[in-house]
């Protein structure tokens, strides 16, 4: 699994690395911006997260993540065409409508 999320996080890097702003759907505490970071420089002004758990959503927004709390079964609280690259480890399978989901995330891409 581990060269699965590696091979991943290396496609979102790229993708973002000509700039823009990225949605990390299911970011927990926002592990994945340490990572991407590392990759592409990403300024924590472009990381963006949604998150359902309340717990690692305060402990992200306390070390000053852009992490929301929401329900990625009802939908994606940000306004269309807002980032350049939405992403979700390991989300699919959790959700309800997953299709309903993927409309989302085409709805807010660029």
């Amino acid at each position: 699994m581990h060269k699965a999320y590696q091979h991943a996080l290396l496609e979102i890097a790229d993708t973002i690395k000509a700039g823009g702003h990225c949605l990390d759907c299911g970011a927990n505490k926002g592990s994945k911006y340490q990572a991407l970071k590392k990759m592409t420089n990403i300024e924590p002004s472009a990381y963006f997260g949604i998150e359902w758990n309340e717990k690692a959503v305060l402990d992200a927004q306390k070390n000053n993540m852009n992490i929301v709390q929401g329900d990625l079964n009802i939908g994606i609280q940000f306004p269309d065409n807002r980032f350049r690259c939405v992403f979700g480890l390991s989300v699919l399978e959790h959700l309800l409508n997953p299709c309903h989901f993927l409309k989302q995330c085409h709805r807010v891409l660029e």
